[in-house]
C-alpha cells in the first residue's frame, strides 16, 4: 500500500511505488500518474483519481453572480429549475467538488434572496459586488482579490446543464502554466481555469468581458476542451432560452 501526501491531502491506493510517476510543478501543483492498466492490487476504480484530487485542492472556485440580467428583464439567477434556482444549482455543483476555496461574488439583493429561499452550501465565502453596473470584470476582480489559491476556476451561475463530469474533465487538465477553456460548438464557454501566473492581468480587467481579454492575449497558453454536446455549456440569457430550457431539458440531479 502506498500513501501519497501533498499539501495536506492524503490519497491512498494499492499500487507498487515504482509504478507511479511523480512530477513536481510550480505553484503547489503535484502531478501524479500511473499506468492505464494498473497492478491487480489496485483498489476500486471508482475511487477518486488521485492526480485530479491533488490538483483540485489548490484551486479556487469563484462564482460570478452579480450580473444585471438585462436581456432577461429580471434576475435570471433566481429563476427555478428542478428543485432549485439556476444559481442554486451552480453553487451545489461547486460544493460537490473539493476546491481549496469557494467564493461567491454577488449582490446584496441576491444574497438576501438566497438566505430567505435556499441554503447557501457550506464552505462558501461571500463577497458583495456593490457596483454590478461596471460589468463582469468587477466581480472577477473581487473574487480573484479574495483568493489565495494557486489557480482560479470561474463559474457564471447560469449554466443549469453543467454537471460534475464536465468540470472534472476540465480540472484534469489544470496546470500552473495553462488556461483551460471548454468549447461548445467551436466557441469558448465557461467555466474557465486560470493559473495564478495570470493574476495580475485578471485584476486589471474592466468592463463586461471578464477574463476573455486575458484568454485571448495568450493563445499559446490555452488548452481547448471541446464538449460533445454544446447544450452542456449553454447559459441562459433570455426569456426564450429559459422557456426552451424548461420545455426541452430535465434537471440532472
Amino acid at each position: 500500500m502506498s500513501v501519497l501526501v501533498a499539501a495536506g491531502v492524503v490519497g491512498v491506493m494499492c499500487l507498487p511505488m515504482e509504478k507511479i510517476r511523480f512530477s513536481a510543478a510550480r505553484a503547489g501543483f503535484l502531478v501524479v500518474s500511473w499506468p492505464d492498466k494498473p497492478h491487480a492490487g489496485t483498489v476500486a476504480r471508482q475511487s477518486v483519481n488521485l492526480s485530479l484530487f491533488i490538483t483540485v485542492m489548490n484551486i479556487a472556485a469563484i462564482v460570478l453572480a452579480a450580473g444585471l440580467s438585462r436581456r432577461m428583464g429580471k434576475n435570471k439567477l433566481l429563476l427555478p429549475f428542478g428543485n432549485s434556482s439556476l444559481l442554486g444549482r451552480s453553487l451545489a455543483l461547486v460544493a460537490s467538488l473539493p476546491y481549496a476555496e469557494r467564493i461567491l461574488v454577488t449582490t446584496e439583493q441576491t444574497l438576501h434572496w438566497l438566505e430567505q429561499h435556499e441554503d447557501l452550501p457550506p464552505g462558501f465565502r461571500t463577497v458583495i459586488n456593490h457596483a454590478p453596473e461596471e460589468g463582469q470584470a468587477a466581480s472577477l476582480r473581487l473574487g480573484t482579490e479574495a483568493s489565495g489559491a494557486d489557480g482560479y476556476m470561474y463559474f457564471t451561475g447560469d449554466q443549469p446543464l453543467l454537471h460534475r463530469d464536465v468540470v472534472l474533465a476540465l480540472l484534469e487538465r489544470a496546470s500552473p502554466e495553462h488556461i483551460v477553456v471548454p468549447r461548445a460548438g467551436g466557441r469558448p464557454a465557461s467555466p474557465v481555469f486560470f493559473p495564478a501566473r495570470f493574476r495580475a492581468e485578471l485584476l486589471q480587467r474592466r468592463g463586461d468581458e471578464g477574463g476573455r481579454g486575458v484568454r485571448d492575449a495568450h493563445p499559446e497558453a490555452c488548452l481547448q476542451v471541446e464538449m460533445p454536446d454544446p447544450r452542456i455549456l449553454a447559459d441562459i440569457d433570455t426569456p426564450e432560452q429559459y422557456e426552451a430550457l424548461l420545455r426541452e431539458e430535465q434537471p440532472r440531479e
